[in-house]
């Protein structure tokens, strides 16, 4: 039914089945059980079909069998989802890796959206490098623009070794290729990859998010950001675990 999920195989691991006879609840309900293996302080992506994100939100409530959506400081409202519609979810678990989660939607509304059913599937490392969140500035140009007359701005909202996400106003298509210059932390320097177009979504035409995938790096510069990238988890962790 959904040619994006049927890539991965749902499974539960041995320590998830059978379900615990109690979970203590935890801050706002959010059980031991879902803080053991999810990050609640981190942003959850719900992807469509495709696999582009249809909206972010937050754990606010949470347990074996349930898990609840709230928005996102400052976010718009959720996009109304179908009453039992099985989703692929983006979250990150205590080690700051990113897990896809499997589940149904059990209620939908602008303000939250209630899952049931939810299971862990394979961590994304087995398929891609971890993507650790973050918002910092990038450029974008294309590679013959030697001396960089015609840059173009956008957000970097996640980033890994193999590629990222973006948000711009600057309009391109799946397959389109150009360079992205970023400094991941500060006074690291800028690196700059060959970068292509994965996928692109849109919710009002104006604005647009991209998943790019990077060219092979060469080592000198893999290795610089594999650094700021180790860097970057370890004080992630450190703050969510504050």
């Amino acid at each position: 039914m959904f040619h994006f999920f049927s890539k991965w195989r749902r499974e539960k691991s041995q320590s998830e089945t059978p379900a615990p006879a109690a979970e203590t609840e935890v801050e706002h309900g959010i059980s031991t059980f879902v803080k053991g293996r999810l990050n609640d302080g981190m942003p959850v992506d719900i992807l469509d079909d495709d696999g582009s994100v249809l909206c972010s939100g937050r754990i606010v409530q949470g347990s074996y069998s349930a898990l609840t959506l709230g928005r996102l400081p400052g976010g718009l409202g959720f996009k109304r989802l179908e009453i039992g519609r099985e989703v692929m979810l983006l979250a990150y678990n205590v080690d700051m890796i990113r897990v896809r989660l499997t589940a149904h939607v059990m209620e939908s509304t602008a303000t939250r959206i209630m899952f049931n059913d939810w299971a862990l599937c394979d961590s994304t490392s087995n398929r891609e490098d971890p993507r650790i969140p973050l918002d910092i500035a990038g450029e974008m140009f294309d590679r013959k623009d030697y001396r960089h007359q015609a840059i173009r701005r956008c957000r970097i909202v996640d980033l890994s070794l193999s590629g990222a996400r973006l948000q711009s106003i600057e309009q391109f298509d799946a397959g389109d290729e150009f360079q992205l210059r970023f400094e991941v932390l500060k006074n690291d320097g800028k690196i700059t990859c060959h970068s292509q177009v994965v996928w692109v979504t849109s919710k009002d035409g104006t604005n647009f998010e991209y998943g790019i995938l990077f060219a092979e790096m060469e080592r000198w510069k893999r290795h610089a950001l594999e650094e700021s990238l180790k860097t970057l988890q370890t004080e992630l962790i450190r703050k969510t675990k504050a």
